[in-house]
């Protein structure tokens, strides 16, 4: 069972690299931007449960980095669009910890 979820991860990761590198490349950076923002709403959610500056905390704020370099890499965009990723990654936290508040607040 877990080869053929392998299988099928494999097989889907090619179709999307395939059609992400005949998009051309400010594709792959539009995909690495839109990976960068809706990763980090789930994580700013959870991260408004934590104290400040906890090591859950900690955790939550840097998680989404190593996919989004791994991301980057294999989707070969330049490094001048980092600051992008990075402040896309800001905002997606920022925009989770808003909704966690707005639903804190109508509870």
């Amino acid at each position: 069972m877990f080869v053929c979820f392998f299988i099928k991860a494999l097989q889907v990761k090619y179709i999307c690299r395939e059609i992400c590198m005949n998009a051309g490349g400010k594709m792959n950076i539009i995909w690495v931007g839109i990976v960068a923002l809706t990763i980090n709403i789930p994580l700013g959610k959870w991260r408004n449960r934590y104290k400040k500056f906890t090591v859950i905390w900690w955790l939550l704020i840097h998680a989404s980095i190593p996919l989004i370099i791994t991301l980057r890499i294999w989707l070969a965009t330049p490094r001048i669009y980092i600051p992008l990723f990075i402040a896309l990654a800001v905002l997606g936290q920022f925009i989770g910890t808003k909704l966690h508040t707005e639903k804190k607040d109508t509870n």
